[in-house]
């Protein structure tokens, strides 16, 4: 039987509820997300040596990972800027940048913690 049809029946004799239901649906989501950020073929690029640079690297990425819009505001606020060189290619961490805003962006976002 497939998993379709034993929700269906699992819904139909009342031994799961729809919102039991949902709820394990949301579950198994966030499972697969973190799965896929566990992902061993993926190479992470290495974070900063410097503490201070990879704060800033991290504090961008999720600024952006939140609000990809703000991005191209950003790297035309940070132009010239040698503390946020990171933001353009070429640079040695824009690869961890980019990493960071994957990782970030995936997540779920807890609006109050």
């Amino acid at each position: 039987m497939e998993k379709e049809e034993e929700e269906q029946v699992l819904q139909l004799s009342g031994a799961i509820t729809m919102e039991e239901l949902e709820e394990e649906e949301e579950e198994e989501e966030v499972h697969e997300l973190l799965e896929d950020e566990c992902d061993d073929d993926e190479v992470t690029p290495e974070p900063p040596i410097d503490r201070s640079a990879c704060a800033r690297i991290e504090k961008m990425a999720a600024v952006v990972a939140w609000n990809p819009s703000a991005e191209l505001f950003l790297n035309q606020l940070m132009l010239g800027d040698k503390q946020f060189d990171f933001l353009f290619p070429g640079h040695e961490h824009y690869a961890y940048y980019l990493h960071r805003i994957a990782v970030l962006g995936r997540r779920p976002r807890l609006l109050y913690s």
